[in-house]
């Protein structure tokens, strides 16, 4: 593998997983955002059937509770429960009256017991009387000595139709940004890559002149660039300059050396001051 191959791959990768790494935490936290925001408004909608209802033991029989109950479901397009403070179902809009009374006591749900205890609660579970995944809120009425509940739920498979819509967006962002990581990754190992082959012919050009670089060698060093690649190039640049001082020296005194050994021929005389 080349080293544009590898750069390629490095940068492909780095990118790549960064997305990734996006993706996931985008995903999440779009989800928990949606689903606060679908609880926020069961929060509502809830509050508002209090203001209706007031207090759940004050309606009549168990015909009227139900039909209320029914009411309320269809205005709010979602399923009502009114429920006594014993736990006891008197009405339920996904429920016909006759079966009421086969309904089990809902004091053990969750989102009624934290009602009970906080006021309000809620809970994401499967429903064995809808036979379906429900997101549920429940909320005490106005009755301030024995509060009985009042829970409104949706199916949850809306709440997963809307982020599957929303993740459906994520992966396409998240899939245009991959092709664009992927064309980018190309052009910069391409620019890195083709930096070094440019500075790599150079230095090879320069090295084959043994010592005796041309200037358009020289010339071909990036040195103009600010970068790590000019920084080499103006040191590749000055190597040569010395190293071609160097060798003209050294041939300057090989030349000199040279003269010295050609006179030795016509005879050396060595007298002191007196000349003996």
């Amino acid at each position: 593998m080349g080293i544009g191959s590898r750069l390629f791959l490095i940068i492909f990768l780095s990118l790549g997983l960064g997305i990734f790494v996006s993706y996931i935490i985008a995903e999440r936290d779009i989800t928990d955002t949606f689903q606060k925001h679908i609880i926020n408004e069961l929060q509502n909608q809830a509050s508002l059937l209090v203001e209706v209802v007031d207090e759940v033991n004050s309606i009549g029989g168990l015909n009227e509770a139900d039909s209320l109950a029914d009411r309320l479901g269809s205005a709010s397009n979602s399923r009502v429960t009114l429920i006594l403070s014993d736990g006891n179902v008197i009405g339920d809009s996904d429920v016909d009256t006759q079966n009421i009374n086969d309904l089990d006591n809902h004091a053990n749900r969750p989102e009624v017991q934290d009602a009970f205890l906080k006021g309000r609660g809620w809970s994401i579970r499967y429903s064995d009387t809808v036979k379906q995944q429900q997101m549920y809120y429940a909320i005490l009425d106005n009755n301030n000595v024995s509060p009985n509940v009042i829970r409104i739920a949706v199916p949850y498979v809306n709440v997963n139709s809307a982020i599957r819509s929303l993740n459906l967006s994520i992966i396409l962002i998240a899939l245009v940004a991959f092709i664009v990581t992927s064309i980018a990754s190309g052009i910069a190992a391409n620019y890195a890559y083709r930096s070094i082959a440019d500075l790599a012919y150079a230095t090879s050009k320069i090295a084959d002149a043994d010592g005796k670089a041309k200037k358009k060698d020289l010339k071909a060093l990036p040195t103009e660039r600010t970068d790590e690649f000019g920084n080499v190039a103006q040191s590749v640049s000055q190597m040569s300059e010395e190293l071609k001082s160097k060798i003209n020296l050294i041939a300057k005194q090989r030349d000199q050396f040279g003269s010295v050994l050609d006179d030795l021929g016509e005879g050396i005389i060595v007298a002191d001051i007196d000349g003996k």
